[in-house]
């Protein structure tokens, strides 16, 4: 389900700003040892260059993250119409998934604002430089984070009830077929005993 892909992003994101310091302590091959050491000059050095790539790699997972809100919203709303227009969903499971809809839009909308501006204002601070922005900043990942685990429990939830939903339509159904069967057998076995 989409509420599994916001910890793939993390993921993705925590592994693009480790790569910063990778390349920078190990270009990828030898052919552009040369040049990355020439890039490495040209900006200043490491603790530059590192801002920078940090920087560039800070802007891919705003994207990241931006686009993956949107694409969560646009899913939410149609697992909604599912539930309500094609499987006679039940009323928890699409109040579940408009919980996990609304979650996922103060996160988009009033969230993430703060955290792309206040990121880009520390960008260019060296990790080591108190900053009270930084601090602000943690804050506000604190109440994304916070915001993508209830989403993240309200999921799990809603995938409990959609398995305990297809099970009792397939017990309904199956306690159906079993109700006719015995009727019939025993009206074929009276006849046969008549003749």
């Amino acid at each position: 389900m989409w509420f599994g892909g916001s910890l793939f992003m993390t993921a993705v994101a925590i592994f693009n700003f480790r790569s910063v310091e990778a390349v920078l302590e190990e270009p990828a091959n030898r052919s552009s040892s040369s040049m990355a050491h020439d890039m490495v000059k040209r900006l200043g050095g490491k603790p530059e260059a590192s801002l920078f790539l940090r920087h560039h790699v800070a802007e891919q997972n705003r994207f990241y993250f931006e686009n993956w809100g949107l694409v969560q919203i646009g899913l939410g709303l149609t697992l909604f119409a599912v539930l309500l227009f094609g499987s006679g969903g039940s009323k928890l499971a699409m109040g579940l998934t408009l919980a996990m809809v609304a979650l996922v839009s103060a996160a988009q909308f009033f969230v993430l604002p703060p955290i792309i501006g206040l990121g880009r204002e520390v960008d260019f601070v060296p990790k080591d430089v108190p900053n009270l922005l930084r601090e602000q900043l943690k804050t506000w990942h604190s109440t994304y984070s916070a915001l993508e685990i209830t989403k993240l429990l309200i999921g799990l939830g809603l995938m409990g009830n959609l398995i305990v939903s297809r099970q009792r339509r397939r017990g309904s159904s199956g306690s159906s077929a079993e109700e006719l069967e015995p009727t019939t057998i025993p009206d074929v076995r009276h006849r046969s005993s008549r003749s």
